[in-house]
């Protein structure tokens, strides 16, 4: 049995271990039942085959946090790990506090699950106790079937979520040992896909002074609520309103570039890129060098390449991805038409891309290495000392 035959057979499983986990009213705040989310949540962890324990907060930080009464409201992380002599290893993240309940239910209590045409009903199901149950079954899975996954796999269940993880996951990455080298945040608004982001880049504590006046002489004065709605409006120019990915291939021969903008970045949008330029270029060989990445190596890019003969991929070494001349282009892009740039939607920002291209390609040169190719490929090397002529 496979681990996907196994989840396909034990879903009623999944619904079970979710509604058991809601029922528990973890409410945030104050911080209700964590005691008890977290020991179910440990015994879950090792009955699928993990070493877990379950990290109190220490009541000398506990009594520093910003919540509620740290004698009546502990708090708990709880951390589960599976080593498989991987050399990588992957950690999955969730909270487990909810945000208290308001208004009316259609079932009743938030905190007695019920299911209705294939959903389920009830407070934290989705934001996210469904993801904890899934990850549950998803390990269960994999030692119910014997399957050994090519990383390790590390697992935090984390406390305050909801207010400001003080004594959740920041207390996590700041005091226990991780081991992580990739991490999955398990929201479940993306669906199927998994989304890189953040944040913001900047985040800003501002303090604007004023200096006061008579009313019969305000032009003496400085209105500090006015320069701080003026500050405010200035940062506009910096918001972001969306994201774009962009595919592009540069013809090393004339310095043409064919680009598609996309609005993720999976195998099958670079599939579709491929699509894109083998249309550009119908006739002759074609040689692609692109970096190594896994999202140009999935089954469907493979058996796309393997049904098109004149086709050639060349992956640049691994950490050397600015061999490729494409890169030197994103760079000219980002800085003559991106940087500093306001767009007020992704529509604009495609746009702005699509302009650039058309006016580099009207003038378009080749690049010139103005090093040798011995000099160039020595360079890689060095790079990545552990790597050898024959792995290159």
């Amino acid at each position: 049995m496979t681990p996907f035959q196994y989840l396909d057979r034990h879903s009623a499983d999944l619904v079970a271990l979710l509604q058991r986990l809601v029922r528990v009213p973890t409410v945030n705040p104050p911080g209700d039942h964590y005691e008890a989310i977290t020991a179910l949540l440990t015994r879950e962890l090792r009955g699928a085959g993990l070493q877990a324990r379950r990290l109190p907060i220490p009541h000398a930080v506990a009594r520093k946090g910003p919540g509620p009464d740290w004698r009546t409201h502990p708090r708990y992380n709880v951390i589960g790990f599976r080593a498989t002599g991987a050399p990588k290893t992957l950690h999955f993240n969730a909270h487990y506090d909810v945000v208290p309940a308001g208004g009316r239910w259609r079932h009743g209590s938030p905190f007695e699950p019920a299911v209705e045409d294939g959903w389920i009903y009830g407070r934290g199901t989705a934001d996210m106790k469904g993801s904890i149950a899934s990850l549950v079954l998803a390990l269960r899975a994999l030692q119910a079937t014997a399957a050994s996954p090519r990383c390790n796999i590390e697992v935090s269940f984390t406390a305050d979520e909801e207010t400001d993880s003080f004594l959740g996951a920041s207390w996590v990455v700041d005091h226990v040992p991780l081991r992580a080298d990739y991490v999955v945040v398990m929201e479940g608004g993306e669906g199927r896909h998994i989304g890189c982001g953040h944040n913001g880049v900047v985040w800003l504590n501002v303090v604007v002074h004023g200096r006061p006046a008579h009313g019969s002489t305000p032009e003496q004065g400085v209105n500090a609520f006015e320069k701080m709605a003026g500050l405010v409006l200035a940062l506009e120019d910096y918001k972001r309103n969306g994201t774009t990915c962009l595919f592009a291939a540069l013809e090393v021969g004339t310095g043409r570039v064919t680009g598609q903008t996309r609005a993720r970045h999976t195998g099958d949008d670079f599939l579709a890129f491929l699509r894109h330029v083998e249309d550009a270029y119908p006739a002759g060989e074609l040689h692609v060098v692109l970096d190594n990445v896994s999202t140009h190596k999935t089954p469907a890019v493979q058996n796309w390449l393997a049904a098109r003969p004149r086709i050639t991929f060349h992956f640049t070494p691994t950490s050397a991805s600015w061999m490729n001349q494409i890169e030197t282009w994103f760079g000219i892009l980002s800085r003559q038409a991106i940087r500093r740039g306001a767009f007020r939607s992704v529509k604009e920002l495609v746009a702005r891309i699509d302009a650039f291209t058309a006016q580099w390609n009207a003038g378009a040169s080749p690049f010139a290495w103005v090093k040798s190719a011995d000099e160039i490929l020595a360079k890689a090397v060095r790079k990545r000392p552990g790597i050898s002529e024959s792995q290159q």
